[in-house]
């Protein structure tokens, strides 16, 4: 057998190891070297990169007791860690892990020396949990390498349990009441274990950690929260309770709390609020007001022209004694007969607005009794469309201003005194004119007069204050009448009403 290995080494060094072994360690950093030993009793192996070498002058040797210690126990391939000294001039050793490897065709072996060094770099460039280890073992126990050089669980009893579980995962070791979570993966080429163990306090830190922060979180902002609310609350508490009392004052009639603003919602909300509620309540009083301003105009008006029910009746008795003097109608009953028509359409309840036809037959009546009583010193001229006629408006509107004209205006020494009634439509409204040629009002006068009108009180002209204001309450303030007057030459009053073909505003 050694005239064999004699023979072979020579080819084996020139053939094998430097065409192709050399490359092929030196392109593997975490190889430091590999040897091919084949019994002998020289004492000669192969080392790759030195090539033959002799086991007395190389200085490592220590791989052959491990090789003659399993050479017989039946195992092909096996592995171990290993230190020896590199080289002479150093005093640190090189740790390797030596992967032995039989020869089946022959009494020998080919090992493989790993760089511990590179492993456990490789290892320390992990991001492993705190506490958290990875080591590889071999089938007798021996540790390779590992990530840490402290192990919280002391290696023989640590192996001792892993050896002893067939499973791959223990998801709770307990040792010395510490619970640990283990890994195991087994590799058949050089019978090498690796397990990773992993405290269960480091592998839920990280869950535990952020449910402390979560923690923290609520409670901070709970406690930023609750002043927040509380700042809140009061506010909306401090608005609500300045809209309650604003109601209450309000309904009580009591004067209306100053209310600010602040910059906030409830602040303008509460503004638009008081806004739109005095608004409603102002309308509404107005409304009460104008309904009950124009029943006490119109029961003035009324009173104003003398016309209690009596009288219209004892007319009536006036009237027909008249008539059977005569025995035919004579001018006092002409007189009678009007003067029975204007009663009986100031007494009669109609609706609060009249036709307009209606409104000038009354005045015609009214005409024709002064008239008569005057015996035709004025004369009255009518301008009006037919069309205009079924328009409404407020009753005793045109024969207060006749009579103001006939009382006012004239003078009876002059025999052409002139009355012009002109109605006629302006967009949306009717235009009344009351035109006169009397001696007209001056200036101061008419100053007074306009004043009268604007105030709230009637000083004379009652029949023109009163149609003025009943044509405000009735169709809104942008209605009512204006006097135009010039000294001699006469008087123009102009009276605006809206277009209405109902009898209800």
């Amino acid at each position: 057998m050694s005239f064999l290995f004699l023979s072979t080494l020579p080819k084996l060094n020139s053939t094998v190891v430097y065409p192709y072994l050399i490359p092929l360690i030196a392109t593997r950093e975490y190889i430091d070297s590999m040897y091919i030993y084949i019994d002998n009793d020289f004492g000669r192996f192969v080392s790759v990169p030195e090539g033959l070498c002799l086991l007395g002058q190389y200085p490592d040797s220590s791989w052959l007791e491990g090789y003659l210690e399993k050479k017989d126990s039946g195992l092909n391939i096996w592995c171990e860690p290993r230190s020896y000294q590199k080289y002479s001039f150093l005093d640190e050793e090189e740790k390797v892990i030596s992967i032995y490897q039989k020869f089946y065709y022959n009494e020998g072996v080919s090992i493989i020396n790993l760089s511990t060094e590179y492993f456990v770099e490789e290892l320390s460039s992990l991001s492993l949990e705190p506490g958290q280890v990875i080591l590889a073992v071999n089938d007798s126990g021996e540790i390779l390498f590992q990530s840490s050089d402290s192990l919280s669980l002391p290696s023989d009893i640590l192996l001792s349990a892993l050896f002893s579980q067939s499973n791959e995962i223990l998801p709770d070791y307990q040792y010395n009441s510490q619970h640990y979570y283990i890994v195991q993966l087994f590799s058949q080429l050089g019978n090498i274990r690796y397990i990773s163990i992993t405290p269960h306090a480091s592998l839920y830190q990280t869950v535990y950690q952020f449910l402390a922060y979560i923690l923290l979180l609520i409670v901070a902002i709970t406690f930023l929260c609750i002043p927040i609310s509380m700042l809140i609350s009061r506010r909306f508490y401090q608005n609500i309770s300045q809209i309650i009392d604003l109601f209450a004052a309000a309904e009580k009639g009591e004067p209306l709390p100053e209310i600010s603003s602040n910059g906030n919602l409830y602040g303008l909300l509460t503004q638009n609020i008081i806004k739109t509620f005095v608004q409603q309540n102002a309308l509404k009083m107005q409304i009460k007001e104008n309904t009950y301003q124009n029943k006490i105009l119109e029961l003035n008006s009324l009173q104003a022209q003398i016309s209690p029910h009596f009288l219209f009746n004892t007319l009536k008795s006036i009237f027909w004694m008249s008539f059977q003097l005569t025995a035919s109608k004579n001018p006092v009953c002409e007189m009678i007969e009007n003067m029975t028509d204007i009663l009986d359409y100031s007494l009669t309840e109609y609706d609060t607005l009249v036709p307009l036809s209606m409104e000038i037959k009354n005045t015609r009546s009214y005409v024709t009794i002064q008239q008569m009583r005057y015996n035709s010193p004025f004369s009255v001229t009518w301008e009006c469309s037919e069309n205009l006629l079924q328009y409404h408006t407020i009753k005793l509107l045109i024969q207060p201003l006749i009579e103001n004209c006939i009382t006012h205006a004239f003078t009876w020494e002059k025999e052409n005194n002139r009355i012009k009634i002109k109605l006629y439509q302006k967009g949306d409204d009717l235009i009344l004119k009351v035109i006169d040629n009397g001696i007209g009002i001056d200036k101061h006068q008419l100053i007074k007069i306009q004043e009268r009108l604007n105030s709230e009180s009637a000083e004379g002209h009652i029949g023109i204050y009163n149609n003025n204001r009943r044509l405000c309450l009735t169709f809104g303030p942008k209605y009512g009448l204006r006097i135009h007057s010039k000294q001699n030459m006469g008087t123009v009053i102009t009276v605006t009403f809206p277009c209405l073909l109902s009898p209800s505003v």
